[in-house]
């Protein structure tokens, strides 16, 4: 195989990406360094994004940014199209974002909140959102979808029958059951977790919805056993807010089939108005312009949070480590640290929050 930089130069190569693949090129995420922009027809998003790039490319406060900052990094025509009151620009961008900056006080209170998470335990990448909401006294209920079965190495397995005095060889046991005891291995750190973020048993659902249990990835199709029971779940907790993973293209199209999940079943329930809280996964994130709710928190509460991914212990180092090998508490704590010194690079939080969840919010109406 030929890398695709290999080719980018040559005269007579035309590239085709799909758009989300796309989304990170630096062509399209900054633009204006390699096309003439008519910043006039430019929505807030993306001038939002070109003041933060600029802020992050001069070290320098968003309110500091001047007149010879946009001249010197290619945005001489968005300043123009204030008339070079840079500051006019630089206010309404520090205004936007601030209006997004969720510190604990300001989240919701008493209400009735669903959690979807796609495998047992893999929500705890928001459980600092999570621990948050149950701090406001709302009534929250978490919806683990697949059994994550897969993601289980053998070796959490023995581990797990000797804590529990199970009597089982890896040598000699049938595939199936082999699954199953994965499946409670999941199933119990999940638990775990919960409880230590503040959320019973009682009040955790663990659907293994049969699509995912099928032996070849490549036959997983979505059928009505699949939709009925989040159905079933929707219309009798008629929840307030919805906190679920954002669609993204992962190699396996597990949290695609997710969202197509709960968009159906969404669509089949009694439910005709509720507030969707998307959440990224470990392998994505959404930038600052991207995101509806920039939620700061402080080191003790990132403690907390690697406190709570700790007791996923199978999940520690991922089974196919593939590019990141690395621990699910370092980088998820890394993740959360990049966006945090973004914002206080830009002079939006102080250092104290240096760590920052970013989510996406709509509204499911009929």
């Amino acid at each position: 195989m030929v890398p695709a930089s290999a080719l980018q130069t040559h005269s007579n190569t035309t590239f085709l990406i799909e758009k989300r693949s796309a989304s990170t090129l630096s062509r399209i995420t900054y633009p204006w360094l390699f096309f003439e922009i008519d910043w006039n027809e430019i929505e807030g998003i993306d001038i939002n994004r070109a003041i933060i790039w600029l802020s992050t490319e001069t070290n320098k406060p968003i309110d500091q940014l001047d007149l010879q900052d946009f001249h010197n990094n290619f945005l001489s025509g968005l300043a123009k199209t204030k008339g070079y009151k840079v500051s006019d620009l630089t206010k309404a961008v520090i205004n936007r974002i601030n209006d997004k900056i969720f510190y604990k006080e300001k989240f919701p209170r008493h209400k009735k909140v669903l959690v979807i998470s796609v495998r047992p335990g893999d929500d705890a990448i928001i459980g600092d959102i999570i621990r948050t909401y149950v701090r406001n006294e709302n009534y929250i209920k978490i919806i683990n979808m697949v059994s994550g079965n897969i993601n289980v190495k053998n070796s959490d397995v023995i581990d797990y029958c000797e804590q529990n005095n199970i009597d089982v060889s890896l040598d000699t046991i049938p595939q199936r059951e082999l699954l199953q005891l994965k499946t409670l291995v999941r199933k119990a750190e999940a638990i775990e977790l919960h409880a230590y973020l503040g959320v019973s048993s009682e009040n955790l659902y663990f659907l293994n919805l049969p699509f995912y249990e099928v032996e070849n990835i490549e036959e997983r199709v979505i059928t009505e056993k699949d939709i009925d029971p989040l159905v079933d779940i929707l219309n009798m907790e008629l929840p307030d807010i919805i906190i679920s993973p954002e669609a993204i293209t992962d190699p396996h199209g597990l949290k695609e089939n997710i969202v197509k999940i709960v968009d159906s079943s969404l669509k089949r329930s009694s439910i005709k108005n509720v507030e969707i809280w998307q959440y990224k996964t470990v392998m994505e994130d959404f930038s600052i312009p991207e995101g509806d709710i920039i939620f700061p928190f402080n080191e003790q509460d990132m403690d907390l949070k690697i406190a709570g991914i700790k007791r996923l212990k199978s999940q520690d180092t991922p089974i196919l480590p593939g590019y990141d090998p690395r621990s699910l508490w370092y980088r998820i704590k890394e993740r959360n640290q990049r966006v945090g010194d973004v914002l206080t690079t830009i002079g939006l939080v102080s250092n104290e929050y240096r760590y920052v969840t970013i989510i996406k919010v709509h509204q499911f109406e009929r």
